[in-house]
């Protein structure tokens, strides 16, 4: 009897065990892949971009309305807004699992004011990265700017955020709020070329990543506890590279402005979510945007619920994230065109060594872009403020996004390049090209592990093909492998040495005698591997001494005489009415823009009445004269002459005709002036 009983509990408890282990299985098959995060800008109405309070609440009725949780990053000028203020500490207060509250760390001239700080920005050029970011500012300053708005927060709300907000942020000062008030992510912007004055490029995109503490811009998956930094927006895996229009975003006011409807959106999310990994998304946007932009925004809310309720995704929550993604050492983010210009297909794996961009046309795949991660790298404001506009861009090793096109037929290629951002769709650039893939195999199978990422398929020679993208280096398994091989258009134009070698090919960047980073490409039999090295110690070096590639601020740069542009708006005017404008571009001997400390001077022998106005990077000059005649002024910068042109003031021949049939010249300067002003209205919309 005992011995049936022990027989019958431990049959039972087997059964029990089974249908538990049976539970767990369907459990983890049926568990939401996906993360999805939403951090919403929340700016006041001091300056700079004014936000709006009724968008701020149709953005957070919708998230209470859909049960979606949220963040609300809010700038300084929000948290002394009593009106913001009194609203936001009601909502979240009562929706605390809802509507959760982080800090947006853009720099306005209140909040440097109550920090006992210089504000650098004007009201024309608040938006500028030395003037909004933490990088145009001492270490010590930010410190009192950052004790200023967390302890404004902590007065307002009682407890300190987990999570702040700037596209930019100098790496220390993001390590002194993690260190002193706890901060666990933050947000920067997505990878894009001067777009608002800011340039970040070279980075892991999409998925969220351990910042080194040296450079945020960096991953380091080593360092222990390490703020974790989530890049804005869902950026289109094959069209958001190289493309300076900023419309392949999931932002609704970068895809409508270029005629893309919601359907983009949608399919641009279910990609992002549906990848060989766990998917990502990051969505939000500003309280300033355009009130059609934001009703798009809430349609992105209602359709983040239905996924949401299909439990295709999840909301998570801070820990949950900081616990997931720092163990995520590989990372392949992938997708097709879902603007419907081709069947092309881009990959972006990223590792703690390299980032890597693969992109297939065709049969063909080539790498197209890769980047060399160090953890030692420091960021560029370490020591420097930024000065005009923002640089983060990473060192590179082939960079597809850039053509660098000659502007004359001459033989020295550094005096006569222009430097063009574009998408790799265009074929003429640098690539590594990779053996093609068999006609009737139009994509390759990805296989994801979390130690690596592979690539199979069969090449057009028939021949099984293995890309294996490990942690540190690159192995491929082929028969085919001598077809891979390194392709540049342009030799002269990069900083890129290539050896070639008797079982492959090595590329150096190469400064001072010295390798700053490499990639080897190497075989024995039917097997080659890509080797990274780097050599953190020389990345100063290489913003000093070849600046246009990694740090091409435009200020303290020496002028080229021979590159800098004077253009002739008007060569022709009416006395008395409207002025003769010059315009003044100011450029290196790499041809690019510069911004110049010293004054630009009009010198002529006769006299002139001139003024000249700043606009960025360029200088208008604005000549006027009551007097039909006439100049040839020369125009200086620094004492070296820069160019000589000649205008013309005509008479008005309407009221003074006698002049004009006696001076026919001086009629032809009329006429001239009359059919410019036309064509200036017409085609360059100018108002006279």
């Amino acid at each position: 009897m005992n011995f049936n009983l022990r027989f019958i509990k431990t049959f039972l408890s087997s059964i029990f065990i089974f249908l538990a282990f049976v539970n767990n299985v369907f459990a983890v098959e049926n568990q939401p892949s996906a993360h999805i995060i939403f951090i919403n800008q929340v700016r006041g109405e001091e300056c700079c971009d004014k936000g709006s309070l009724d968008i701020l609440k149709k953005q957070i009725s919708k998230f209470i309305e859909t049960n979606i949780s949220s963040y609300f990053v809010l700038r300084y000028d929000a948290l002394k807004d009593e009106n913001y203020l009194n609203y936001i500490k009601t909502i979240s207060s009562n929706n605390p699992d809802i509507i959760k509250l982080g800090l947006l760390l853009e720099i306005t001239p209140e909040f440097a004011q109550d920090s006992e700080i210089n504000y650098h920005g004007s009201k024309d050029k608040w938006y500028e990265a030395q003037n909004i970011f933490s990088i145009g500012y001492s270490l010590d300053e930010n410190k009192k700017m950052m004790d200023t708005i967390f302890g404004k927060f902590y007065q307002e709300f009682g407890y300190y955020p987990e999570l702040t907000s700037s596209w930019m942020i100098e790496t220390q000062t993001l390590n002194y709020i993690h260190e002193k008030y706890k901060v666990k992510i933050h947000q920067i912007t997505r990878d894009q070329w001067q777009t608002d004055s800011y340039t970040l490029y070279g980075g892991p995109p999409h998925y969220p990543y351990p910042a080194s503490r040296n450079w945020a811009f960096i991953p380091d998956y080593d360092r222990p506890n390490a703020p974790l930094i989530v890049r804005q927006t869902i950026a289109d895996p094959l069209y958001n590279y190289g493309d300076n229009t900023n419309a392949f975003t999931s932002q609704p006011n970068d895809y409508m402005r270029d005629k893309k409807t919601f359907d983009y959106f949608r399919s641009l999310i279910d990609q992002a979510i549906h990848q060989p990994q766990k998917g990502f998304a990051l969505l939000g946007l500003e309280n300033s945007m355009n009130v059609k932009f934001n009703n798009e925004y809430l349609k992105q809310i209602d359709y983040a619920q239905s996924l949401v309720s299909d439990r295709i995704v999840i909301i998570p929550d801070i820990n949950e994230m900081v616990s997931y993604w720092p163990k995520q050492k590989i990372t392949i983010y992938q997708g097709k065109d879902l603007a419907g210009r081709s069947d092309d297909t881009a990959y972006w794996i990223t590792t703690p060594q390299y980032r890597a961009r693969l992109r297939l046309y065709d049969e063909n795949l080539s790498l197209t872009d890769f980047r060399v991660f160090n953890k030692d790298y420091l960021d560029p404001y370490t020591d420097n403020l930024a000065k005009k506009q923002g640089f983060w861009i990473v060192p590179y090793i082939i960079d597809g996004s850039h053509g660098y096109l000659p502007i004359e037929k001459k033989t020295s290629p550094v005096q006569n390049i222009v430097f063009d951002v574009k998408n790799d769709s265009n074929l003429d650039i640098a690539s590594i090209k990779l053996p093609r893939l068999a006609k009737m195999n139009n994509s390759p199978k990805i296989v994801y592990r979390s130690d690596k990422i592979s690539m199979e398929y069969q090449s057009q020679r028939k021949n099984s093909t293995n890309i294996s993208f490990q942690l540190n280096d690159i192995t491929v398994n082929c028969p085919a492998c001598k077809e891979i091989q390194y392709d540049n258009h342009n030799p002269t134009l990069h900083p890129i040495t290539y050896e070639k070698k008797t079982n492959g090919f090595l590329l150096k960047w190469i400064i001072d005698n010295k390798i700053s980073h490499e990639l080897s490409f190497l075989c024995e039999q039917k097997k080659c591997k890509f080797i990274v090295s780097s050599d953190s110690s020389l990345i100063k070096s290489l913003r000093v001494k070849q600046y246009p590639y990694l740090f091409p601020e435009p200020i303290n740069r020496k002028i080229s005489v021979k590159n800098t542009v004077v253009l002739v708006n008007n060569q022709y005017a009416i006395a008395g009415r409207n002025p003769i404008r010059l315009i003044v571009i100011p450029r290196d001997i790499y041809n690019i823009p510069i911004k110049i400390s010293e004054s630009i001077e009009v010198i002529s022998k006769q006299k002139i009445d001139f003024t000249i106005n700043n606009e960025g990077l360029m200088h208008y000059i604005d000549i006027v004269g009551d007097q039909s005649a006439s100049f040839s002024p020369t125009i200086q910068i620094d004492g070296k002459q820069i160019k000589n042109v000649t205008v013309y003031f005509s008479p008005d021949c309407k009221n003074q005709i006698k002049k004009c049939l006696t001076e026919p010249s001086r009629l032809w300067w009329y006429l001239n002036s009359l059919v410019g002003d036309k064509y200036r209205l017409i085609f360059l919309g100018e108002k006279q």
